[in-house]
């Protein structure tokens, strides 16, 4: 996958996006369980949207979509099912569907998994609802919640703590 990507690379810095689409389009038909092929259908939505191609932005999207949707349903009593729903979540957010990536992630967590997806799962959702929701109260709760149950993972703790604080910040400005 990694060489259909630099060829992708390639026709986009020669102008030809459609030749680069069709390569990461190649990627994750061939490889869609792969590192580089799970994110490939992001890229394209970010790709689009560089264009500044507002119907080529949306297709994409909604591809990106239907994909992670089959893969998850394929896989669905494997944890790659998980990892899966996660790259849903992004593609919502590549897509400004915060309410469907906020689902998304609670249906991580729903899964009770107590590791790093459900900490990504967590903080990912705060800043959602701090950022793109303008809900603080609800991002303040769940920040602490990373609190009381990662209190080992330091750096997690971390930013949770400083996004806390922008937190506050933001609450006091308005």
């Amino acid at each position: 996958p990694n060489a259909l990507f630099a060829i992708g690379k390639i026709d986009e810095s020669q102008g030809k996006f459609d030749a680069a689409l069709s390569e990461y389009q190649k990627i994750t038909e061939m490889y869609p369980l792969s590192e580089v092929g799970s994110e490939t259908p992001l890229y394209m939505i970010r790709l689009q949207k560089n264009l500044k191609n507002k119907g080529g932005e949306e297709r994409a999207y909604k591809k990106a979509v239907r994909h992670y949707e089959k893969l998850i349903k394929d896989y669905a009593d494997t944890n790659i099912a998980l990892g899966l729903r996660d790259y849903l979540a992004r593609a919502h957010v590549e897509g400004e569907k915060y309410g469907e990536a906020v689902q998304a992630w609670d249906e991580i967590l729903d899964q009770n998994v107590k590791g790093p997806l459900a900490a990504k799962a967590l903080l990912a959702r705060a800043a959602i609802y701090s950022a793109k929701l303008k809900n603080i109260p609800q991002a303040v709760q769940i920040y602490n919640d990373i609190l009381k149950r990662y209190p080992e993972d330091q750096y997690l703790c971390i930013q949770a703590r400083l996004a806390l604080i922008d937190c506050m910040k933001d609450q006091g400005a308005s």
